[in-house]
């Protein structure tokens, strides 16, 4: 457990414990006005079982899940899952509305990162709703960068946010985007004379 502060806390929390305190706040923090496309609605029964053995098939990725509290009242969390051997998903996070602006949302990100570098993941990416700024911005801050935009059903648009704790990683990308020119330890990577 890590203190916040002002009587916060940020915990690593197993799925038992962690799924009915977000399950509470689902419809509040994802109101009902969304355009999200239900997909499991559309899938009958018989390819939720194949899904569901597919899924069984896939072995068991490493998986963080984070709870905020004050005291004992959950006030924010963190999931992601392990999709490669290499990348982590930050699949969503987020602060029940009466506890934001007091910079829990960073420190939770913050101490997201810190674990699922620690674990050896060499890239820590997440998805958005363009106009998310609550979120893209905290995350750009912290030293992500926008990857790539997507068109998704579900979701409709969303931009990707990358993190590689790796800081040659960035400088390529820039480079690689154009916005620096090749220096000596990006000629060493890329093989450039």
């Amino acid at each position: 457990m890590w203190e916040l502060g002002n009587g916060y806390t940020l915990k690593i929390m197993d799925r038992e414990s962690f799924s009915p305190h977000f399950l509470k706040h689902t419809k509040e923090f994802f109101d009902d006005t969304d355009q999200t496309f239900h997909l499991r609605e559309l899938f009958t029964e018989e390819e939720k079982e194949k899904l569901r053995e597919l899924g069984s098939q896939l072995g068991t990725p490493y998986i963080l899940r984070l709870g905020v509290f004050k005291g004992e009242e959950f006030v924010g969390w963190h999931f992601g899952m392990q999709e490669t051997a290499s990348r982590f998903y930050m699949q969503n996070s987020g602060i029940l509305p009466a506890h934001r602006k007091q910079g829990l949302y960073t420190k939770l990100l913050k101490r997201a990162i810190q674990i699922v570098t620690e674990k050896g993941f060499q890239e820590i990416y997440s998805r958005h709703m363009p106009m998310n700024n609550s979120v893209i911005i905290p995350k750009l801050k912290a030293g992500f960068v926008i990857t790539s935009m997507q068109l998704d059903d579900v979701f409709g648009v969303l931009v990707h946010l990358t993190h590689y704790p790796h800081k040659t990683r960035d400088k390529v990308l820039a480079y690689r985007a154009g916005y620096v020119r090749a220096d000596e330890e990006i000629k060493k990577y890329l093989h450039l004379p």
